[in-house]
């Protein structure tokens, strides 16, 4: 009787749930809602924050310097993370006069980092971008129009998994993939709960007003704390499906 309770109270939830998305996305679809072209291009500043990416860093900065986006708009800040690696000397060797390096002289963590670069930021937008990720070059011309709707707190992009070279991978992939058509059904009710490292653009004075990202070290993710602060507030969190962002993840189960 027991067993016949809990396999019907799991069954009612289960398909309570796909009725419900089902429904959202009848009503709302997948589709990206048409907004008109960027009228200016603000200056944008994105963190690279890198501990030990010496074989992705370079790509990585490369990325961002081929957005379709005027160069003297963009800010690329690295801050390195105390790398046991080669990651600071490639940082370097890529510093220019858009592209900043700091150096932290402790490993403090990714989000420490990012409140580093953000202090150093100097952009009306704050974008955040792992290390081992890459951006598509259409990014920001498509994300960047969100924030005329002044409620609008951050912009994240689809993102899937690089390299599909073994059986992991490709689970991982076709993970991504799911994932992300769900957030985007929940954006349209206001639940993305998450601002992944990969390309997700913030407001910079709502990252002000709320401090920053949290440096505890025991808090390995930063991006789901942080979009709790954003919606915590009552901004809005997009979620962009014209807009593809790639990563590395993990090619072994250990």
């Amino acid at each position: 009787m027991l067993e016949t309770i809990i396999l019907w109270t799991a069954y009612g939830i289960s398909l309570y749930f796909i009725v419900f998305w089902l429904l959202v996305y009848l009503d709302k679809g997948s589709e990206d809602n048409h907004l008109e072209n960027l009228s200016d291009f603000p200056l944008v500043s994105v963190a690279i924050p890198a501990y030990n990416e010496e074989s992705t860093l370079k790509a990585t900065v490369e990325s961002v310097q081929q957005l379709d986006y005027p160069q003297d708009r963009l800010e690329i800040i690295i801050v390195d993370d105390h790398s046991k690696d080669n990651t600071l000397k490639i940082a370097k060797e890529l510093e220019s006069s858009r592209v900043k390096v700091i150096h932290q002289p402790v490993n403090s963590g990714k989000g420490a980092a990012l409140n580093t670069a953000l202090k150093n930021s100097s952009g009306e937008f704050f974008a955040v971008l792992d290390a081992d990720s890459f951006i598509e070059a259409n990014a920001l011309k498509e994300m960047l129009p969100e924030f005329k709707n002044s409620n609008v707190g951050a912009v994240i992009p689809r993102i899937y998994v690089r390299s599909k070279h073994n059986f992991l991978l490709k689970i991982q992939w076709f993970e991504y993939v799911i994932a992300f058509f769900y957030r985007k059904l929940m954006a349209h009710i206001d639940a993305i709960h998450v601002t992944p490292g990969p390309f997700s653009v913030y407001r910079k004075e709502l990252l002000e007003e709320i401090g920053g990202f949290d440096a505890n070290r025991k808090n390995l993710t930063e991006d789901l704390e942080m979009a709790f602060q954003i919606q915590k507030r009552n901004y809005k969190i997009i979620q962009k499906f014209s807009v593809s962002a790639s990563t590395m993840a993990p090619p072994k189960l250990k």
